[in-house]
């Protein structure tokens, strides 16, 4: 029992580190494009690129690791939010 409860902590622990990474990604991915890059910020470009889908794919998945929905339709809700972003 203890050993599953320092899985489950180790994996939460993850989670939250994955789900700050990829806020502060998407955030240096386009407001502050302009600080590392020669470009006027905010900058759109990399939408479209391998690391934005890497971001928004674990983006996507956060969500899964910090609850379980209860209902076929607050699954749905969360997959289509994750999904239809412009």
């Amino acid at each position: 029992m203890t050993k599953r409860l320092f899985l489950l902590n180790g994996l939460a622990i993850l989670a939250v580190v994955c789900s700050h990474t990829t806020g502060w990604g998407s955030i240096a991915m386009s407001p502050w494009a302009d600080r590392y890059r020669l470009v006027v910020g905010p900058n759109y470009d990399q939408t479209g690129t391998l690391p934005y889908y890497m971001l928004l794919a674990m983006k996507c998945l956060m969500p899964f690791s910090f609850r379980k929905p209860s209902t076929s339709s607050q699954r749905e809700r969360m997959v289509s939010t994750c999904f239809i972003r412009k």
